[in-house]
């Protein structure tokens, strides 16, 4: 049995309960809005970003989770880009930490604080994620000393979850650009 930085708890084989399939379609639909707010912000149509992102930041607290879905979508979309971009490269490329480095320089605040941990977590995670050691120690130094178990977006109050998930849209789009870039 193993725990993940996303996943409340352990999983077991077999079904999921209601509760936790309630959960999980919670998360999806909202995980669904948040890129409608990532597509409206690449096509550059800022009313309708925000929108999308008050719709989907306006999710109701999921109890089995304990996580509103809109912030917690986004967060885990961010991990989701970078994870299926380590997957595409050869094992010793380690040309995507460059590039969230590269991000890093570049914002501030709650986008910098998700970065950092965004790179806590994939250390905490490099074995499970096949993650060599020198990428895990970079991702160290990244993270800044933050704290893989400690989500920014906890601190981030229910009013402004809404500018909190168009943050990190703005950011899902930065990151995109340069793991686009590594890819390439």
């Amino acid at each position: 049995m193993s725990t993940s930085s996303f996943w409340s708890g352990p999983m077991r084989g077999g079904a999921p309960s209601a509760e936790q399939a309630a959960s999980m379609a919670g998360l999806l639909a909202a995980g669904n809005l948040f890129e409608k707010v990532v597509g409206a912000l690449a096509l550059g149509d800022q009313d309708k970003a925000r929108r999308m992102a008050t719709q989907v930041a306006r999710r109701p607290f999921d109890d089995f989770e304990e996580v509103w879905p809109g912030p917690a979508a986004a967060h885990y979309a961010l991990f989701e880009l970078v994870t299926d971009t380590v997957r595409e490269l050869a094992e010793d490329d380690d040309t995507w930490v460059d590039a969230l480095a590269h991000v890093a320089s570049e914002v501030s605040g709650r986008q910098l604080d998700e970065l950092h941990h965004l790179a806590a977590v994939l250390h905490q995670d490099s074995h499970m994620l096949g993650i060599g050691q020198t990428e895990a120690a970079r991702l160290k130094a990244l993270a800044s000393g933050a704290d893989a178990k400690a989500w920014p977006g906890d601190a981030v109050s229910e009013d402004e979850h809404g500018d909190y998930v168009l943050e990190l849209a703005q950011l899902k789009l930065a990151l995109q650009a340069r793991l686009l870039d590594v890819l390439a």
